[in-house]
C-alpha cells in the first residue's frame, strides 16, 4: 500500500525499509541505504529529471527531490 502516491514509488520504498520491524528487512548499515539512494539516483538521470509532481536532481553529489512548484 502506498503511504503518499505523488512520492516516487522507489523512493518511498527506501524510506519504508528504515523502520522495518523484522531486522532482516530493515537496512543494517547507512551504507546500505546511500547504495539504494545512488542507484536510484542513477536511474533518476537516465530515465530523465523527475516523476509526476516532482523534481529530482543532485547537488554536491546528492540526491534531491522537492515538490515541483506551482506557477
Amino acid at each position: 500500500m502506498r503511504l503518499n502516491p505523488i512520492i516516487p514509488e522507489e523512493l518511498e520504498h527506501i524510506i519504508s525499509k528504515c523502520p522495518e520491524g523484522e531486522r532482516g528487512l530493515r537496512y543494517q548499515h547507512a551504507l546500505e541505504i546511500r547504495t539504494d539512494l545512488k542507484r536510484l539516483q542513477r536511474e533518476f538521470a537516465l530515465r530523465g529529471a523527475g516523476t509526476e509532481g516532482w523534481e529530482v536532481y543532485t547537488r554536491h553529489d546528492e540526491l534531491v527531490v522537492n515538490p515541483k512548484r506551482r506557477v
